[in-house]
């Protein structure tokens, strides 16, 4: 990933190395087991004011709200990690109000 991670398909350049795991399983890999550095102040910080940018019937979404986060942090961040932040963080918004 040092090498190849800003080329869009150093996944599949990846997979010609390890020929039992195509580009997609690698990504997974990559994404979910190996991004595993909590959030900080900052980056959490910049999805409520990037979700707050929103109209109330818009939808999330999830994958500009990570490449916007990659843009500004230099970090690759899993969806998952970024809709439990969003989630949780409403969560106790929503305990805080009762």
């Amino acid at each position: 990933m040092n090498e190849w991670g800003h080329l869009s398909d150093c996944f599949s350049r990846i997979s010609r190395f390890i020929p039992l795991y195509s580009a997609k399983q690698i990504r997974q890999h990559w994404i979910y087991h190996l991004c595993h550095e909590p959030l900080d102040e900052k980056e959490k910080d910049f999805i409520i004011q990037e979700i707050n940018k929103l109209k109330p019937d818009e939808k999330i979404s999830w994958k500009k709200i990570i490449k916007k986060m990659e843009d500004e942090f230099n970090k690759l961040r899993s969806e998952n990690k970024v809709k439990n932040f969003w989630v949780s963080y409403i969560r106790k918004k929503e305990k805080s109000i009762q």
